[in-house]
């Protein structure tokens, strides 16, 4: 009937605008000056402060902003996913979004200590939010355990690769119009690493490997990605396998197109400083430009210490297969929220190479998580200049004393604030505990294939 199909039509258009983009308005104000003293130096590298950021959203769509886990910066086009929306009804923790924007950047002032040519981020502009969708097609909006994207990195300018956790799958989006308005940016169904075409509940390579990381209700998947200039991408969990050391964990090398392993990797986890058995988390990676090397962002916190972050620098092994010795990262910077720095929930790492005038030097970004608890934790960008030796010729330093005191205390008045944060944190710590129990329960239940059938372990 004419009148059926037409409404048929009407009821499509709007299934089909569920993924459409949404405008969002975030503001950035510096949070410190830029001559504040970078935390810990380190043989073999400098760190030097270029500037930090603190977004806020505001307006329609506000609610949406934060959860940042992963980003890509290409120029001044950057994409930035979520692990989770906040939601204002049940089941209150809905599906992660994507973010295109424009960051905005400018010179920084010139310093008789940074090389000329440095610019720094100072506004996020022509803001826009997707829905991102499964293998199957299904727009992802309130499914937490099928959209928790703590992951991206792409292949520029028509492909993006994004982790999820949770579910522990390594997703192939394509990507239309990345170069035009972001308003215009579209990704499309992906493909899932590792997939067998003619078994579609099968998983071979790092697909198959990755469904192992299920350490903490699943809760510690995919935290790293980067697509290398071999052509094949990295894959990072964030703690090693139920059962394994906790010392270490694990990832690989991989075929972007098949997910076969080129290469098993153990990597060395630093040790949380008087704390015996506690280890940092792998929170980031990003392939250093024109190099063999990565940069993984390791991340603390507990209440006494607030969040810690190290920065380790690795050179890939080039031999294919499977390699039982551990990589040890060679250090290059340090952060203690404790020593005054504007350290958070630090989730993301982006690496660009400087500017001719600070050969072998590389600018990096760090964006935090607030976990939508705006109260205690912040949407930062952090920027530092980093010039340092290549891997193999960095001096290890794997620090085991107590956790130093700061040699100067930050101004009063921040340590004041970090101090009213840790008070308020302590009350809000049994509230997160039983959270996390809930959800580890709720992570152990049968998951749903992105097909809609019931899982016995293969997809998702």
């Amino acid at each position: 009937h004419p009148m059926a199909h037409l409404a048929a039509c009407c009821l499509l258009s709007v299934l089909g605008a569920a993924s459409a983009s949404s405008e969002v308005t975030v503001k950035a104000v510096d949070v410190l000056p830029a001559d504040i003293h970078v935390g810990e130096q380190i043989p073999g590298s400098t760190c030097r402060w270029l500037g930090c950021l603190q977004l806020t959203a505001s307006g329609p769509n506000s609610q949406y902003f934060g959860g940042i886990s992963g980003a890509y910066l290409h120029e001044s086009r950057l994409l930035m996913v979520s692990d989770t929306t906040k939601l204002s009804h049940a089941p209150w923790w809905g599906s992660g979004r994507l973010f295109a924007a424009d960051m905005k950047m400018e010179a920084v002032p010139s310093s008789s200590h940074l090389p000329e040519g440095l610019s720094r981020p100072v506004a996020l502009e022509n803001v826009q939010m997707e829905l991102l969708e499964d293998a199957a097609g299904h727009v992802l909006k309130y499914d937490k355990y099928h959209g928790d994207a703590e992951s991206i990195d792409v292949r520029w300018p028509d492909a993006a690769i994004v982790g999820v956790e949770r579910t522990h799958l390594v997703r192939h989006y394509p990507i239309s119009h990345l170069g035009g308005p972001t308003g215009g940016i579209s990704f499309g169904k992906p493909t899932i690493e590792g997939a067998d075409p003619t078994h579609r509940k099968a998983l071979r390579g790092v697909g198959a490997e990755l469904k192992k990381c299920t350490l903490d209700g699943g809760n510690n998947g995919a935290e790293g990605i980067a697509v290398l200039p071999s052509g094949h991408i990295l894959v990072l969990c964030e703690h090693n396998k139920p059962g394994a050391p906790h010392g270490t964990t694990i990832g690989w090398v991989a075929d972007e197109e098949t997910g076969d392993i080129v290469r098993s990797l153990t990597i060395k986890l630093p040790a949380v400083e008087g704390k015996h058995g506690v280890f940092f988390r792998i929170s980031g990676v990003a392939a250093i430009p024109d190099t063999q090397d990565v940069l993984i962002l390791f991340h603390y916190w507990s209440l006494p210490t607030g969040s810690y972050v190290k920065l380790g620098r690795i050179t890939l092994p080039t031999v294919p297969g499977s390699s039982g010795d551990e990589i040890q990262p060679r250090f290059v910077a340090h952060l203690k929220q404790r020593d005054g720095h504007p350290v958070d929930n630090f989730e993301t790492l982006l690496v660009e190479k400087a500017p001719p005038s600070a050969p072998g030097a590389f600018i990096i970004h760090m964006f935090s998580d607030n976990n939508f608890n705006p109260a205690h934790q912040r949407t930062l960008i952090l920027s530092l200049l980093l010039e340092a030796s290549p891997a193999t010729e960095l001096q290890e330093e794997f620090a085991a004393g107590p956790v130093a005191e700061a040699e100067s205390r930050p101004a009063s008045w921040l340590l004041t604030a970090v101090f009213a944060a840790a008070s308020a944190l302590a009350v809000t710590a049994a509230a997160v505990a039983v959270s996390k129990m809930v959800r580890s329960r709720d992570a152990e239940r049968l998951l749903t294939l992105e097909s809609g059938e019931t899982s016995t372990g293969a997809l998702d």
